[in-house]
């Protein structure tokens, strides 16, 4: 299943790392919501087969069913208009003060966007020579940032900035997943930040 995002720029092409794709995979779950495309592909023989695999290799067998039942709930278009009111309702402010944020900078220190973590990464991306792509409107310490960070990483092989990432990711994800838990239980967000951290926990 084929994993993109648009919110990172590299100054080279990719090579291919099985857990650089899972970490750009699991970037594209929490950057926007999925379109139609993306959904079909999920939805696909090969697309099924990848999101059993990768839950059966991190212990995630039922986060994984509810990823793919959830991807297969109604047609593509249904299932696009869907996740779409969900990724409007958790993240981009609809309840209010229980909105959960994507950035590292609301889970540090006073919990105002735009603060030292914001900095950090935007250091992190100039070491790895990489930018975020005009007209991207999250800051560099957004979830999906920084999970595509890890994986620029682990293709450079570089012990260093993975370990990095992976403690500053551990630091703040496991908290995004509690508060999904009660906002989002059983739901699509959920499982995909159940799975996030077990791949952290994994590398």
């Amino acid at each position: 299943m084929t994993a993109q995002h648009q919110e990172l720029e590299r100054t080279a092409p990719p090579s291919f790392h099985p857990d650089a794709f899972l970490g750009d995979w699991l970037a594209t779950l929490f950057i926007a919501p999925l379109d139609r495309l993306t959904i079909e592909a999920a939805c696909s023989g090969q697309g099924l087969t990848f999101i059993d695999g990768v839950a059966h290799a991190l212990s995630q067998r039922e986060e994984g069913k509810t990823l793919s039942r959830i991807l297969g709930e109604g047609s593509s278009i249904d299932v696009e208009r869907a996740l779409s009111e969900r990724y409007t309702a958790l993240f981009e402010g609809v309840f209010g003060p229980r909105s959960i944020s994507l950035c590292e900078s609301a889970y540090r220190g006073s919990g105002r966007l735009f603060q030292a973590p914001t900095t950090e990464m935007e250091a992190v991306l100039r070491q790895l020579d990489m930018g975020t792509v005009e007209g991207c409107p999250e800051p560099a310490d957004h979830l999906s940032i920084q999970l595509a960070a890890l994986a620029e990483a682990i293709r450079r092989d570089d012990g260093t900035m993975i370990a990095t990432l992976r403690l500053r990711l551990l630091s703040w994800l496991p908290k995004v997943g509690l508060l999904l838990e009660d906002l989002d239980p059983r739901g699509f967000y959920a499982a995909a930040a159940s799975l996030a951290v077990a791949f952290l926990s994994s590398i």
